[in-house]
């Protein structure tokens, strides 16, 4: 995951969004990695996918099917925090978002795919099991 991590931080421009008034943007569109790093939890849907890196607070979340619809880690926490981090940068193609959150919670998410920011879902997993953030 270490590994993981410092490659990323290398992509020139990729910087962390913090959910303040309305819906994260995940960063800088990337290329799609095929493997989830160790110690991540991810999530995958018919048409993208979301990971949770607790190191640093952060959804990964990417696209993998040209249908015009954004993939949104929908999130929230056992303290009662929520936020979405969307990814609009096509298909195949992935972005970060970065939060801070309390270190000794837990966080849930699921994968939505959405047309448009407001739009209606098209689908949506169910949600994950509650996952340590520290």
């Amino acid at each position: 995951m270490k590994m993981r991590i410092a490659a990323m931080a290398g992509v020139a421009g990729l910087t962390g969004m913090l959910a303040l008034a309305g819906p994260a943007q995940a960063t800088e569109a990337t290329p799609a990695p095929k493997v989830a790093a160790s110690g991540d939890t991810c999530l995958y849907a018919a048409g993208g996918y979301a990971c949770f890196i607790s190191y640093g607070d952060k959804f990964e979340v990417g696209d993998y099917k040209a249908d015009g619809l954004r993939v949104i880690a929908d999130w929230e926490t056992d303290y009662g925090r929520s936020g979405e981090c969307h990814h609009t940068g096509g298909s195949g193609t992935y972005g970060i978002c970065n939060y801070d959150m309390r270190e000794d919670s837990r966080v849930r998410f699921r994968v939505v795919l959405r047309d448009g920011a407001t739009g209606p879902n098209a689908s949506a997993t169910a949600w994950t099991g509650w996952i340590p953030i520290g």
